[in-house]
């Protein structure tokens, strides 16, 4: 639905996937560029009862790692998702935010309520969103580029 904008899903038809393995979480982020779609998967662990969120390794797509945490959902239908961390080193707040949906659209309503749960968050804004659009005409696609992240250290190895 919408989005803070990001290098690594620089495209249309952004989306997001999650599913559960057991205790760990694959989290696809999924996006099409010039008639490529582009798959980048990190992994993730939950432990059920705790709170929603996904820790992210540093990697090589993400080389922030930042984590994810489910804010505010339904269960059903749509869900909003934030992360943020801080980087000491160069005094910058990375940020990601999302408003997810399981159909092509949300009525307005609950978008404007998922965006003041986000207003909530301090230092975040629903200002910087964007509109992922997903038209049939432009997610078309001839070929899939799946990428699984390699974990990086502090050093960046």
């Amino acid at each position: 639905m919408e989005r803070y904008p990001t290098w690594y899903e620089d495209g249309h038809c952004s989306h997001k996937r999650f599913e559960a393995c057991g205790r760990r979480i694959e989290i696809d982020h999924v996006f099409i560029r010039e008639g490529v779609q582009f798959v980048f998967q990190v992994n993730s662990s939950y432990n059920p009862g705790d709170e929603a969120v996904f820790e992210i390794q540093d990697n090589i797509i993400d080389r922030i790692g930042i984590p994810i945490e489910v804010i505010a959902t339904d269960y059903s239908e749509h869900a909003l998702l934030y992360g943020c961390k801080y980087q000491p080193n160069y005094n910058i707040k990375y940020m990601l935010a999302w408003i997810l949906s399981r159909n092509q659209t949300l009525p307005d309503e609950k978008i404007e309520n998922l965006k003041t749960t986000l207003r909530t968050i301090p230092y975040s804004s629903p200002v910087y969103m964007e509109r992922v659009r997903h038209d049939s005409d432009i997610c078309a696609h001839s070929w899939t580029a799946h990428v699984d992240t390699i974990e990086t250290n502090d050093n960046g190895e």
